[in-house]
């Protein structure tokens, strides 16, 4: 039995109310909780007086009960690390793949910018880019003939981008995998060799990123001029330029990025 005066934290108030967890979980997300006591790194701590205090007015008054949120209870995986660990290396996955979309997308947009180079043609071809699938993306890369990325390595990173955001969880057999550590584990590292696959392919597009652009007559010198520029708080106009902005600005060591990109200039991928 907790005293009076005793700190608790969520699960001890679930233990204290005899209510689910995620019902004290749904309450905290709501608002509904009063103000914590304390707020520690391991989270919010409250005094047990006050929380028995609270619930006791919230039961006496029907009308400022709030329902239980359904919903928050569902996605809450607090009671359930092995589950999140699941998911959190499926949106790893996921991250990764949304990367070679971008990637895939500047080099379109650069192998279709026209000799002499006119960064204006150039963001109307990559605002174009940019609305399509990967799939299409990788049919327009394949079309284009460029030496970029081997056909069935492009194939591949596409069918398992679209396993991943399409049925991935759906299919029965990795169904069955999330209720057991086994199954999980397996489960995982499927997703971090996805994650793999896509992170490589990426950093293959970047140094074609930077090789086109160097054809195009785009150089270091000019890529962190642009980067300075936008960190000194210059507007862009275009959407495509105000994305570029929010990256430049709230990424650090963007600068060391640039130097990166240009020192691999000379690499090729692979072509499998």
């Amino acid at each position: 039995m907790l005293g009076e005066e005793e700190p608790v934290g969520l699960a001890e108030i679930s233990e204290l109310l005899g209510v689910p967890a995620n019902t004290v979980t749904s309450w905290r997300q709501r608002g509904v909780l009063p103000k914590a006591r304390w707020q520690l790194k391991a989270g919010p701590v409250w005094r047990a007086d006050e929380i028995r205090a609270w619930y006791g007015r919230e039961k006496g008054n029907s009308a400022q009960t709030a329902p239980p949120d359904r919903i928050a209870e569902a996605i809450d995986l607090s009671a359930e690390p092995a589950r999140a660990e699941v998911f959190a290396h499926y949106g790893l996955a996921m991250g990764e793949a949304q990367m070679v979309e971008q990637h895939l997308a500047t080099v379109l947009a650069l192998l279709g910018v026209p000799e002499p180079y006119s960064r204006g043609v150039f963001l109307e071809i990559m605002e174009e880019a940019e609305a399509k699938t990967m799939g299409q993306l990788k049919g327009a890369l394949q079309a284009s003939g460029a030496p970029v990325l081997g056909v069935e390595h492009l194939k591949r990173v596409v069918e398992t981008r679209n396993l991943l955001a399409h049925r991935y969880f759906r299919e029965a057999s990795r169904s069955v995998k999330m209720t057991t550590d086994t199954g999980r584990r397996e489960l995982i590292d499927e997703l971090d060799a996805a994650a793999r696959d896509f992170h490589l392919t990426a950093q293959h597009l970047r140094a074609a990123e930077v090789r086109l652009a160097l054809e195009h007559g785009v150089s270091k010198h000019t890529v962190m001029l642009r980067v300075r520029e936008l960190m000194n708080g210059r507007a862009p106009e275009t959407p495509l330029g105000q994305r570029a902005a929010m990256l430049v600005t709230e990424s650090p060591g963007v600068e060391d990025a640039v130097e990166r990109a240009f020192s691999t200039k000379g690499s090729r991928p692979s072509a499998r």
